[in-house]
């Protein structure tokens, strides 16, 4: 009867996805486009030490590393630079797209199933997992701040993010991100900088960008 009633208690509080998605909307402040420099630490000697990644409301981001490395990404897809992307190229889109519409579409690219949200414990606090715990895409969402705290792939890799903060002219973004595969933790992306980018233009989101 008490695991009813838990149940029960649990289940009042879970909300149709579209509403998940129009609150995260509601909540994401700041600048369009953004300027982001960030630190990496992999288990593999191969990960560059240092990236620097940029945003733009409609055509994605890109992403320089320290080593030559860069890329174009949109949808969750690389559209220019050497494939498959790093596994430490973090979800920027899912984490700064403005608007319900640019979110849902977004999410239905990454193999979200928006018809589906469940509640489920993350940590300390609780998370609406939209695409529901037993499907193979899923992205947490915490209940109470709407922050993105987890995306979990359908091979079995997870990105985490943690310690949201609010960065330059108010955009909100988690200070770091872990990268995980089916194995278990491969590393991790620490923000050190975050500002506005107000001379980005769509021309700068070219794949010539990426040509050496």
């Amino acid at each position: 009867m008490i695991r009813l009633l838990a149940a029960l208690v649990l289940l009042a509080y879970v909300i149709p996805g579209d509403v998940v998605l129009r609150e995260m909307a509601r909540r994401r402040g700041g600048p369009t486009t953004l300027h982001i420099e960030a630190v990496l630490e992999g288990l593999s000697d191969s990960w560059p030490a240092r990236v620097t990644l940029e945003t733009h409301p409609t055509h994605g981001f890109r992403v320089a590393d320290d080593v030559g490395g860069r890329w174009l990404l949109a949808r969750g897809q690389v559209r220019a630079g050497r494939q498959p992307a790093p596994v430490w190229i973090p979800p920027l889109e899912l984490l700064t797209l403005r608007g319900e519409g640019a979110l849902a579409v977004h999410l239905r690219a990454l193999g979200v199933d928006l018809s589906l949200n469940q509640l489920a414990r993350c940590g300390e606090a609780d998370c609406f997992v939209l695409g529901g715990r037993d499907r193979p895409v899923q992205v947490w969402v915490d209940k109470d701040s709407f922050d993105v705290r987890e995306l979990r792939r359908s091979d079995g890799s997870r990105v985490e993010m943690s310690r949201y903060a609010v960065w330059g002219r108010g955009a909100r973004l988690p200070g770091e991100i872990r990268f995980y595969d089916a194995f278990g933790r491969v590393g991790s992306l620490s923000i050190e900088r975050a500002e506005a980018a107000s001379g980005l233009r769509p021309d700068d989101f070219s794949p010539r960008w990426v040509q050496p």
